[in-house]
């Protein structure tokens, strides 16, 4: 069973409400370099937004078609991308983005 830090979650929450009063959100696009998922980013990207992608490169569709497509965003946009490859089903990932990347 998944155990929730009650004090994480505090502090994330205070961190978010601070940074969404000052204009900044960093957003978690989960599934990121897939076809809605990248656009999704772009968009967000393109108005300001700081943007975090999970995606794990599952071979649903073609994997090469997803990578190009983060290549592309992280051209377009690298000060404000930062991509994860992995599972959000893999708890130990998913605790690090949210503790490293504080999505608001």
């Amino acid at each position: 069973m998944f155990k929730i830090d009650e004090g994480f979650v505090r502090d994330l929450l205070r961190t978010s409400e601070a940074a969404i009063e000052g204009g900044e959100r960093r957003i978690l696009v989960t599934g990121g370099a897939g076809f809605i998922g990248s656009h999704t980013a772009r968009r967000l990207l393109s108005r300001g937004d700081f943007v975090v992608i999970v995606d794990n490169l599952n071979d649903y569709y073609d994997p090469d078609f997803k990578k190009r497509n983060l290549i592309e965003l992280a051209k377009d946009f690298p000060e404000r991308l930062r991509v994860y490859v992995g599972d959000i089903c893999d708890r130990e990932l998913v605790h690090r983005i949210f503790a490293e990347e504080r999505p608001t």
